[in-house]
Formats: structure tokens, sequence, C-alpha cells
């Protein structure tokens, strides 16, 4: 599998047919609200021209998805000259744009379908004629073009509202097949890898592909990216990689979504940013005339060097974007450093030269010298101020920061050169430490009180001079950081760093309760000039950003994205800590820098996820490439002398994993960040530029660089996370397995996923368990679902989320359960019967609506044989088995059956009968008509067993318990009971012999009893010769022996008488 990566930075108006309604206020509200919303493919069911199998709407554009390609349709809002403001009250007019995105010689028909289906459904009732309303139309955060070419697939999806997709190249396909013909563009080029084209609306950017395969030593990269085949047409080209293994192009690119220019002529700087998820606002100075305040705001007329604040709404287009933007100040300089919201009205403070700078409820809160702090509350249709007040004593005051929990609880910090006079005689107030000609300060500032007072008054440092430059607070605790020269500057007892370390200047950390009193104080130093920057409270304690010029104090955590400092000494890197609660340690801590040596790199803001979250972003300015690219997410490398750079951070986590994404921003002239605000998976910054390439979106309010310096308001996204919900699978009458994919996680290490299930399509959803996954994607996931009811329609759909992003939902899919029914099983007859055991055996045909877990054989001997008698197990699942049944009784009816079981219950096959085989029983019989060489063996067959004997007779020896092996005589079968006699043959005479009946059949040879007997004796045989010497009183007598007889003659000799 192959894939490439592309991402639309474009954001534009949806095309609106009905220009009436854009100029009237309640139809640019309606648009503003539509233009808030997420990426949707809504899939096309007859309310859109039928070439249109989806439509993509939100995010600024419409996109229709064809079977041969992709049309973009803008709309562009611009604002009118004088003549034609004439009848059109919104001073707005539109113009159209057309782009087309053509498959070139593709499959004309590929096969199409939604993916992470959204819980949004669309209804068009166009007309009044009902039957042509549709209605309930599901939208997609994904769209899929199956074998858009051969072997090839499409997918297109939502990255944080920008239109991004991937090839994806299965085994068989070939990436020269992939060729892509722009239509209504002005032109097509290469840059630093990325594919631009270029329109009248701008640039329509795509990022460079990462392409790499998953091995099982990990992550390998293949080379490979965009090539131009014509004005119009671009291809890929991909090194060589293992074509046996997946290739995939790695989701993880940073995407700019909304992008501008705010300057006139001259120069200005933005100095902080805060976003409320719906709206941006930036404040800082500027020096031009020429800036673009918008009619009817609080000051459209520049006085000379004035603090500015504008409200953009990312969501919209061009002009539309900027929804105010206001100058405020006097006659002399003036300057915004920090800004907050509450309820949607913006909070500013600043340093003001302005005897006549404006002021609203301002009690004796008023101008008092060469430079004062201003705090001002505008109205939120930035019209007008609420509230706004100088604040300073004899000497310099400035204000850096501000924090704000509501309209009385406006909390600022800065610097003042007053000492013990700054607010002296304010009621509820606090000093630290011996102070001197400059020290840091903090005040709560009532603005909901008519008129306005500071409420609280802090000041702290000691006699060497300190700045106050940023400040936060969680409700209850004020957190503030910025620098120190004074070697007795106030520090708690346990303090991280109790000591002022050196040259110039140390950061400090500082916390107290909303009335001023310490928690703790510490300083934050190296032996060279530091500073902290920017602060933000998060979960565990105080996240602080800022700069060193060394090595970062004793004890600086090993736990850091990057723990060595690798700048030369004289030149600053940044540097972000996590202090922990008590000021007592540092949790989490990691330079921020380039890679190498002379280099200068600024931490300059950070902002927290929130005080329940881990992760934070920080902004600053660099001038070579930034730690950790390419390795980690990033938009672009190094541009210029010196960029912007923004990165993310997870303190909760160690190494390489506490960095999310880091990323250069820039042009090809100076960039500086200043201000971060985040808000999930995305990220906004500014600060200023002098690029006139600074990269902006097509969506751009203003889309030129103006003057020498203009302020930049920029978001980047991350990639979302995604998930695509699979089909279910072993879907049985109680159980299934739901099947998922998890193909983008972002820049953390595990991701959370769990299915989500209803009776009813479209919810009421349930949760399914939850599991961490971290493996790389694409992940697959699986779960087993249990306990379900038979005959029953399940939806359900995947679910990734991350406290860091957007949950990501894939679409809804359903399955059935089958009603249960038991499997279907057949038994085998018995086999290999013996008189002990034999074989049967079964098959099971079909398994039902589950599994078979179990299976086997039964038998009894009174029929009917259930699993509650004797029985095997012979594994599970269908097919033929075979079963051996054991312990059996000789002579005996069995029945047998099958049997298979399941959730559903247990069937039986059809019942089988065998018969264990027997012995025969024979019984022996005495030994009749012997003789002395035969004699007459006889026994009685009482039972010829099973089978019939297949033979039966007598045996015999002279040893006793006589067998087969002996002498035998065998009368062959046997079909009947009965006596039967045979003849014993090949006796020795006079002799003892044992005899036993016996009869064989298959299962052996049965005896009888044993019986003896004798056989008879043979007499001698002599002849009687003639006497011989006869005298008168005697003779010999002559005889011959001519047989022994058996045994040998015991006497032998002649007899006679008269």
């Amino acid at each position: 599998m192959t894939g490439f990566a592309g991402n639309w930075q474009t954001q534009a108006i949806p095309t609106k047919t009905e220009a009436p309604a854009l100029v009237q206020p309640t139809g640019e509200q309606a648009a503003q609200a539509m233009e808030r919303l997420p990426l949707y493919f809504i899939e096309n069911r007859g309310q859109a021209d039928p070439r249109a199998r989806f439509t993509l709407r939100g995010g600024g554009r419409t996109v229709h998805l064809t079977d041969s390609g992709l049309l973009f349709d803008f709309l562009r809002y611009e604002k009118m000259d004088r003549e034609q403001k004439r009848g059109h009250p919104d001073r707005l007019q539109g113009r159209r744009l057309v782009v087309g995105l053509d498959f070139s010689g593709a499959n004309p028909q590929p096969e199409i379908s939604g993916q992470t289906q959204k819980s949004a459904r669309f209804h068009y009732l166009i007309g009044n004629d009902r039957s042509k309303w549709v209605t309930d139309v599901p939208a997609f955060g994904a769209v899929v073009y199956r074998d858009v070419y051969p072997g090839v697939d499409l997918r297109l999806y939502d990255d944080g509202g920008v239109l991004r997709y991937d090839f994806i190249v299965r085994p068989g396909g070939r990436v020269a097949d992939i060729r892509l013909d722009f239509r209504g563009i002005d032109g097509l080029r290469l840059d630093k890898g990325e594919l631009v084209a270029a329109t009248e609306f701008g640039e329509i950017r795509q990022s460079e592909p990462v392409i790499y395969q998953e091995t099982s030593q990990g992550r390998t990269n293949v080379s490979g990216g965009f090539a131009l085949e014509g004005p119009s047409r671009f291809a890929f080209k991909v090194g060589a990689y293992d074509r046996s293994r997946p290739l995939v192009i790695d989701p993880q690119v940073m995407t700019l979504g909304y992008s501008t220019f705010l300057g006139g002529g001259s120069d200005e700087q933005a100095n902080d940013i805060n976003w409320d998820s719906a709206y941006v606002f930036v404040t800082g100075y500027t020096d031009s005339a020429g800036f673009p305040a918008t009619s009817g705001a609080y000051d459209t007329v520049l006085n000379n060097r004035d603090a500015f604040v504008a409200k953009i709404d990312p969501a919209a287009s061009g002009a539309a974007s900027l929804v105010w933007c206001t100058f405020i100040g006097g006659s002399a300089n003036d300057s915004a450093n920090g800004i907050d919201v509450n309820g949607n009205e913006a909070y500013i403070v600043g340093e003001t030269f302005s005897s006549d700078f404006p002021v609203v409820n301002q009690g004796t809160l008023n101008y008092n010298n060469s430079a004062d702090i201003f705090v001002t509350r505008l109205n939120s249709a930035g019209n007008g101020l609420i509230t706004s007040v100088c604040m300073g004593t004899f000497g310099a005051d400035w204000g850096n920061d501000i924090s704000v929990a509501g309209p009385v609880a406006v909390w600022i910090c800065g610097v003042t050169a007053s000492g013990s006079a700054f607010y002296g005689s304010a009621i509820n107030r606090q000093e630290h430490g011996p102070l001197g000609f400059a020290d840091a300060f903090m005040v709560q500032v009532d603005t909901a009180t008519t008129p306005a007072f500071p409420a609280y008054v802090m000041v702290f440092g000691g006699t060497g001079g300190e700045e106050a430059l940023a400040i936060d607070q969680d409700g209850s605790r004020i957190y503030l950081t910025g620098y120190t020269s004074s070697t007795d500057f106030p520090v708690s007892a346990g303090a991280y760093q109790s000591t002022y370390q050196g040259s110039l200047s140390d950061a400090f950390v500082f916390k107290s309760d909303f009335g001023g009193a310490l928690i703790y104080s510490t300083y934050l130093g190296t032996s060279l000039p530091d500073r902290g920057t920017g602060i933000a409270i998060g979960s565990g304690g105080a996240y602080v950003c800022g700069y060193c010029y060394d090595a970062f104090p004793a004890g600086f955590a090993s736990n850091g994205f990057d723990n060595t400092r690798t700048h030369n000494p004289g030149y600053p890197s940044g540097f972000m800590a996590r202090i922990h609660d008590d000021g007592a340690s540092l949790d989490y801590s990691t330079y921020i820098e380039s890679d190498s040596g002379p280099t200068n790199t600024y931490a300059r803001a950070i902002r927290s996820g929130g005080t329940s979250r881990s992760d934070c972003w920080v902004t600053g300015d660099t001038g070579n490439t930034m730690y950790g690219i390419p390795a980690k997410n990033y938009y672009q490398d190094l541009q210029s002398g010196k960029d912007a750079f923004v990165a993310r951070y997870d303190t909760s986590a160690s190494g390489a994993d506490s960095c999310l994404f880091v990323t250069h921003l820039g042009g090809g002239g100076n960039d500086e960040g200043r201000a971060v605000a985040g808000y999930l998976g995305s990220v906004v910054t500014t600060g200023w530029t002098d690029s006139g390439t600074f990269p902006v979106s097509a969506s751009a309010y203003d889309a030129t660089h103006n003057g020498a310096e203009d302020v930049f308001v920029s978001i980047l996204s991350e990639p979302p996370l995604a998930a695509t919900t699979g089909a279910a699978t072993n879907v049985y009458s109680t159980s299934a397995t739901l099947n998922a994919s998890l193909t983008s996680k972002s820049g953390v290490p595990s991701v959370s996923m769990r299915f989500e299930y209803s009776t009813v399509s479209g919810g009421p959803y349930s949760a399914l368990g939850a599991d961490t996954v971290s493996a790389a994607v694409p992940y697959a996931y699986s779960k087993a679902f249990t306990g379900l009811t038979p005959a029953t329609t399940y939806y359900y759909r995947i679910l990734a989320y991350h406290s860091f992003y957007e949950n990501a939902y894939g679409s809804e899919l359903s399955f059935t359960t089958p009603a249960a029914a038991a499997p279907t099983v057949t038994t085998t007859a018995a086999s290999a019967v013996t008189a002990s055991s034999a074989s049967s055996g079964g098959n099971v045909t079909a398994m039902g609506s589950d599994p078979v877990t179990a299976r086997g054989v039964c038998w009894n001997t009174g029929g009917t044989p259930t699993t509650a008698d004797s029985h095997t197990t012979n594994g599970s699942g269908t097919g033929t088995f075979t079963s051996s049944l054991t312990g059996l009784s000789a002579g005996t009816l069995y029945s047998v059956r099958a049997y298979a079981t399941s959730i559903a219950g247990t069937a039986y096959g059809n019942e089988v009968t065998f018969t264990t085989l027997q012995l025969p029983t024979v019984t022996t019989q005495a030994v009749t008509s012997i003789a002395a060489t035969t004699a007459s063996g006889n026994g009685n067959i009482t039972d010829l067993g099973i089978p019939n004997p297949t033979a039966h007779g007598v045996c015999w020896n002279t040893a006793g318990t006589p067998t087969l092996a002996d002498g035998s005589s065998n009368r062959g079968a046997a079909s009947s009971t009965g006596a039967f006699n045979t003849v014993i043959a090949g006796l020795t005479a006079n002799t003892l012999y044992y005899v036993r009946a016996f009869a064989t059949n298959s299962v052996g040879t049965a005896y009888g009893s044993q019986v003896s007997f004798t056989s008879l004796a043979i007499a001698p045989t002599v002849t009687t010769q003639a006497v011989t010497a006869i005298t008168a009183t005697g003779a010999t007598g002559n005889g011959n022996i001519t047989s022994l007889g058996v045994p040998n003659p015991t006497a032998h000799g002649v007899c006679w008488n008269t």
C-alpha cells in the first residue's frame, strides 16, 4: 500500500447563490455561523447536481466530489469603493473562483463511500413540493474513492478545517498511474517540495508528501514528492521501497488554516493574542494611518503611535474575516502589550505617553506622568469603551500583561519606578522585598464598579530592579514571571533556586494569593542573562517560558525534549519549564532552540491547554532550523535569517514523546512570534513580519504585505485524530467483534479508543470499554461485544479521543444478531468395535447462530444418550470429527449420538447402536477313549460370544495350563453352542497330560477349565527260544525281547511247569 498526502491550505466563503441575503445583517450573521462549522462531506441524495457524489461544505469552501475529480467553488468578499457602496450597507461584494482537479486516465466509475460519520444531519426543504424535499442527509468526516486507479485508493478528509487527501497504492497498483490536472489556475510550481497553484484569490498549497513504511524495526522513510508534468498537471515520484510492505504517507503534517497580514504603510507589531475557539482577538501597536480600522469601530483615526485591537473570524474569508478593528490612544505614543477576553469583551493593558489617553469610568485613575499604564475594557462590538483607566504615580510605569477572571477581577502586571509610592495608600496592598529603582507589580483592577479602582496592589523586588512580563491566574492564585537584577530579590524558603546567579538578570517565578500574600518565589537563572517571558497555569503548576544565555540552572529536569544546550554561550536559547506547585522543583523542562551554535532563539510567549491539562504552546523566533525538525510534525522548516516558531509540549510525557510538534513560520525576511493561543489541535500565533512572502491563506483578510513590519495572524492545525469504523465480524446471536482502525493520532504517543453502540440509529450511544493504543498508525483495533440480544440490530461507531484534540468519530455501521439457533450435526456409524472400545464421530454441518464451542459423541445402554451420559469432547467448530469410546462393557448394546454445543444450546445427531464384542464361553469335559497314544478331548461351548467362534477344540500339554501354543485339535468354526469332542493324538504312552477346551473369535481365545489324564502303557514283546543245555536236573531256557514296550521291562526271563 502506497500513500500520498496533500492538503489544501485555502479557506474561502462557500458560494452563495442568493446575493441579496449576504447584504442583510441577519444573512451575514447566519453565514458567519455556518462558516464556523467544521468540514462536512455531505452525501448527495438528490439535493445537489447528480454529478456530485458528495459535497463538502464548511471552513469557507464548497467542494463537489464527482466520479472524475474535484470541483472547488470559492466566493471571496471584498471591500467596495465609495460608488459601489451605494445600496450595499455591508460594503462587501463577492468574486467567484472555480478550480477543478481532474483524475487523468482514472476509473470512470470508482466506488465512493463516506467514512467517519458525523452526528449532524442535513435537511433540504427547497420549494413547496414536499416530494422534492430531502431530509436526514448524513455527513461524514472523510470520503474514500476505491480503485480510482487500478489498485489505488483516494481518501479525502477534514484536517482541522483543512481539506486533505491521501493516495493509497495497494500491492499491484502503480504510482505512475496517478496524474492530476488542475483547471482554472494561473500556474503550477514547486516551492521547497510543496506544490503551489497560483489563482486570482491567492495560492493553493499542498504540503510535500511524507512517505514511509512500517517494519518490525520501526518506521522507514521513503524518498519521494511531487512531480510536475505540465503547466497544470502533476504526479508523484517515489524512490525505491519494499513492495512487499505497505508504503504509507505520514498523516502527521502541520497545515496552515487562516493566515493574514494586518498592516498599513508603516510599522506595526502584535504583542498578544487570545482565542475563544471562535474568534481571535489580537492587540499591539501601529504607526500606520492606513492600518485597517473598520468603519464603526471605536476609533478609526491614528493619532501617533496607537494601540490597536482587532477581532478576527478565522472561519470567514477576505474582508468578512475582520469583524472589527480599532485604534486606541491619545496624541502621543501608546502601545498595548496584553489582551484577555471575557464574555466576548476584550480587555487590554499597555503603556501610554498620552495625557489625553481616552478614559471612561476612571474616577481617580487618570494620566499621571510621562509613561503610565492603561487598562481598557471594550464592548463586544468594538465600538465603545466600557472602562478605560490610566494608572501610575510619579515614576514611569508600564503594563505588560493581563489576566481576567471577570469584570471585577482584572489582573495586570508590569514594572513601576515608583516603589513604595505606587498606590501606597491602596487599602489592600502588599510589598515583598526591599524594592529599588524599578520593581515588579501586580494589581487587581475592578472594572465593574463605578468608578473603577485598584482593589489589590502588590509591589515586589529587590534593590537591583525587576520587571514582571507575564501573569496568569486560576481563580485563587496569581502567577507571575519576568526578570530581576537583584541579589536580594524576595525568595521563599525551600525555593527551587534561592540565590541570584550572576550577570545582568535572572528569570523569576512568583506565586501569590489574590491578596498578594507570597506563596512561593524563586530565581530561575544562569551565570549569563536570563528572562522569563511567559507564564501559564496547567496541570501540576506553573508553565514558564523564556530564554537563557548559558546552561539552565543546576537541577534542570532530564525528562525534556531537548536536555542539552547546543547554542554557544552568549547566544540565547529558549526554555520551557513546569514549576512544581510548591516552587521547590522542576517537574519538566526543555530547551527550545535551533540545531547549532552561534544562533539566537527566543521563547517569548506560552499558553497552556488549561489548568487541568499538561500541554502548552510556545512561540518565539529563531535564526536556524529548530531542533526536532523533521522528526516532529512541522509546517515549515527554516525560511530566512529569522523565523517565528511554534511548538507544543506535553509536560506529562518525557523525551521525544513530550514534543507534539515544532515548526517554523515565516517568509523570506524576518519574522517574530510574539504571542500564542491554542485550542485543542489548533494554535493561533501572532507577531510581526517584514516578509512579503510570509504564508497567507486564500481566505486572508489581507494577502499583501503592506509596510516595513506588518502584524501577522496565523492558525496552524495539527492533523486531527482520525478513525474508521470497520465492518463487524463474528456476528453471532449474543456476541460480535467490532473492528476499526486509527489512521491518525497527531503528535501524542498514545490515543484512547472505544466503540459506542445503540439499538437506535444515531443513538443515544453507550460506551463499550476503552483501550489505549500507542502503535504507529495505521493501527487495527478490535473489541469483543458480548451480552447481545438475539435477532436485534445494533448500531455502532468508533471514537478516538485524547484530551488535547477534538474527538474523532467513525461512521455509524450496523449489524443484526441472528435468532438463536442450535447447530446441525449427524452421527457416524460405530466402527473398530472391540469388547471395551469403539470408534464413532459426527459431522457438524452447520453451526447455527453461534460458534460451536464443543462437539463429540455421547453414549449409554438405555437409548437417547445426552452429554449427561458418558461422552467425548472433540474440539469445536463445524466439520467432521472422530471420537473414541472407551471403558465399554463387553457384549453390551450401546446407543450413540453425536452432539454439538453453542451458546444457543446443544444439538444431537441421529442415534446409532452397536454391541461390543465378547469372548465365547467354553467348558472342558473329561477326556475319554484314552489309549497309549490317543484320547478323545471333550468340551462344551456354552456361549458362542460375539462374533461366533472361528475355531474351537482342545489343547494339551504335559506342563499344565495348555494354550494353542501347545498341542491342539481344532474343530473349526462354531455356529451353535453345545458339546463337542475331538481327537487328541500324538500322545506318549503312560504320560500325564493336561487338557483345556478352547473357543476363538475376533476378541480372542477363551479356555475352559483344566482336566488331566494319563495315556495307557505298552507291554513288551518277547519270543521263546528252544531250551538248551538240558540235564537231569536243569536246562537253559532261551528267549528274545523283540520290543521293550512302555515303560521298559522291570523283569524278563522264562517260566516253566510240568
